[in-house]
């Protein structure tokens, strides 16, 4: 995995992040991406990457550091805003959910900086989503 240096040693990854989830009707379909304050991340669906940190080790303080997620195409997700800088001093996650036979997909650029503006960018990743009900 490829990652780029920022403060006190930290690493912030810039790899590619999956997040996936395929089931069978009636079954529900939510693929889920989750931010933590201390630099681990959390995915949900059963073909979502493992865990993709955003940072390592994790015992950054998430306060110092903020997320911008923007929908390049597709569907945009629900819970946390996106297009819009966010303070990672609490968890911030975002969920593409399916209820009815069919799929959403998108692709998205997630950024961490270490500032509000996003002036010091550290890193920049791509979110690949997929929720699908057959």
């Amino acid at each position: 995995m490829s990652a780029v240096a920022g403060m006190d040693g930290v690493r912030f990854p810039t790899s590619t992040i999956n997040v996936v989830d395929t089931v069978n009707d009636p079954a529900d379909a939510a693929a889920s991406l989750t931010l933590n304050t201390t630099g681990d991340s959390d995915s949900t669906g059963n073909g979502s990457t493992p865990d993709p940190d955003w940072a390592s080790p994790n015992v950054v303080a998430g306060a110092n550091y903020w997320c911008h997620l923007t929908v390049d195409s597709g569907t945009a997700p629900g819970g946390s805003a996106t297009a819009t800088w966010l303070q990672l001093n609490s968890a911030r996650s975002w969920t593409w959910a399916r209820t009815v036979v069919g799929v959403i997909v998108a692709s998205c650029t997630l950024r961490i900086a270490s500032d509000a503006a996003g002036v010091n960018l550290l890193s920049s990743r791509t979110v690949s989503a997929h929720a699908e009900v057959i």
